[in-house]
């Protein structure tokens, strides 16, 4: 499975940047979890969305990290002083699934000022495309790039948003998952969703089974991510959620999906 990461933070640490994509490249370590989905390599792509002055710059590559020539440059401009320091990540592994290697298919996704990460996968994807492609509003359907589970996942997000305010996105939360619940085949998700001033993180798989790796470390920053990066860290518990403040570090709001 693919690898997520979310650093809300005075200032970004470039070690932490570094031992995240270097889990491209290094055997899994997901201590406490079994997850029999994930693998040992994720060299598929990969990528970065950042704030800069309250504005999201994004960067990224459909190849390994180490493959990419202007990765000094990426890391040195992430780690500048920025206004809003929100960092958010993802290392695709595209292993046994039918999605292409190619830019649209990696992550993050931006939409105007929205960022989307998925780790998980939909099983029979086009069985569930038909069924809800009709809930994607118009204009969105255009600006899908790509082929990916992940993708037709945001924007069939962005469709039960109306605005970014926490009370419209606590509300798309819940028709949002309300609809992954429903389908019968296995959907997993682990997202990470981030506008101007909030972020939503999950994880979650619609049946009682263990969900994709997900810790977390609190301390001057928040710090989450598909494996540990931190000697000190816990378990995001199954199923479960919470939305941040990006601007003060906040944990505004948790929640358990109640079926599991």
């Amino acid at each position: 499975m693919c690898r997520l990461l979310l650093l809300i933070d005075k200032k970004f640490d470039e070690n932490i940047i570094k031992k995240f994509i270097n889990q491209s490249i290094t055997k899994k370590n997901t201590p406490g979890i079994k997850y029999n989905f994930d693998k040992n390599y994720h060299k598929e792509g990969y990528g970065f969305a950042w704030m800069n002055n309250n504005k999201w710059k994004l960067y990224k590559k459909e190849k390994c990290f180490n493959e990419d020539n202007n990765l000094k440059n990426i890391i040195k401009d992430i780690t500048k002083n920025n206004n809003n320091n929100v960092l958010i990540g993802h290392i695709r592994s595209n292993k046994n699934l039918p999605f292409e290697k190619n830019y649209y298919n990696t992550h993050p996704f931006k939409y105007k000022e929205n960022i989307w990460c998925h780790n998980g996968i939909i099983d029979n994807f086009l069985e569930f495309k038909e069924i809800h492609i009709k809930k994607i509003k118009s204009d969105y359907i255009k600006n899908i790039n790509g082929t990916t589970d992940s993708e037709f996942l945001f924007y069939l997000f962005l469709s039960q948003l109306n605005s970014n305010s926490l009370h419209d996105l606590n509300i798309c939360i819940i028709n949002f998952f309300k609809i992954l619940e429903k389908y019968n085949n296995k959907i997993s998700a682990n997202i990470i969703y981030s506008n101007s001033k909030y972020t939503l993180i999950t994880r979650y798989i619609n049946s009682n089974n263990e969900c994709p790796s997900l810790y977390y470390s609190l301390n001057e920053s928040i710090l989450i991510s598909s494996e540990p990066l931190t000697k000190n860290y816990e378990i995001v518990k199954n199923h479960t959620g919470v939305i941040i403040d990006n601007n003060n570090k906040l944990i505004l709001n948790k929640f358990k999906f109640n079926n599991y």
